[in-house]
């Protein structure tokens, strides 16, 4: 580990803070979040009338953080687009040590939460916490695979989809993020009305076969004046 991994700080009986040392996997992070980073839009709830009909990926917005599971060599770990590690003995690693030697997955690291919708900040709380995090209460959703046994992936989202339910064997802490396949923007409507407008989800993903995708979340406009400031 230590030559591909170095540093970091207590997470629990695992590690976080740590700095990823290899040229070629930050690279290809760096890149896959360049390209999505290109391909987002975000689309007010009122303008989900104005998405073309046609084969498209529905799913939940979940509220964390875009990080990478990777199994590379003999080591199974998360890294997020800047190069930082979470690696050791955490819940989501070890139900993720089946997963193909050089396979990089993207998706959400969030927190689980009772009773309502997890925020970003309820991630923050966990990890801020070091030594005595409660790890079992961090989970990794994957929404996308970047690299399949040394393999960079181009191929449509369903290919994508099915291979990640193939990767990945979903536990308590280790999950694909559920996908809906459809075709109106009507579906979308009655989606974002059932779990964002109740409060049940931040907002919806909407994946087109071009590549663009759509965030839908809610928009809150507030008139203020700024009556002073300091530097």
């Amino acid at each position: 580990m230590n030559k591909l991994i170095t540093g970091g700080l207590a997470l629990g009986a695992g590690t976080h803070d740590a700095k990823l040392d290899n040229a070629e996997l930050v690279d290809i992070l760096a890149a896959y979040r360049r390209r999505i980073a290109g391909n987002y839009r975000v689309l007010p709830s009122e303008d989900i009338n104005k998405l073309p009909d046609g084969r498209m990926w529905l799913s939940s917005k979940l509220d964390g953080e875009l990080w990478f599971l990777i199994s590379w060599g003999e080591e199974v770990f998360l890294a997020n687009p800047r190069g930082a590690v979470i690696y050791g003995k955490i819940p989501i690693l070890d139900q993720a040590r089946a997963i193909p030697d050089r396979t990089i997955i993207a998706g959400e690291l969030h927190a689980i939460v009772e009773g309502r919708r997890a925020r970003v900040g309820d991630l923050a709380t966990i990890i801020a916490a070091g030594k005595n995090a409660e790890t079992e209460k961090v989970c990794f959703s994957a929404f996308d695979i970047v690299q399949d046994r040394g393999n960079l992936i181009k191929v449509s989202y369903d290919d994508k989809s099915q291979r990640l339910s193939e990767v990945i064997k979903t536990a308590q802490n280790l999950r694909v993020v559920t996908t809906e396949e459809i075709n109106t923007s009507e579906q979308i409507k009655q989606r974002y009305e059932s779990e964002v407008v109740t409060g049940n989800a931040e907002g919806l993903i909407v994946r087109l076969e071009s590549g663009l995708v759509y965030k839908l979340k809610p928009s809150i406009s507030i008139d203020a004046a700024i009556v002073g400031y300091t530097v």
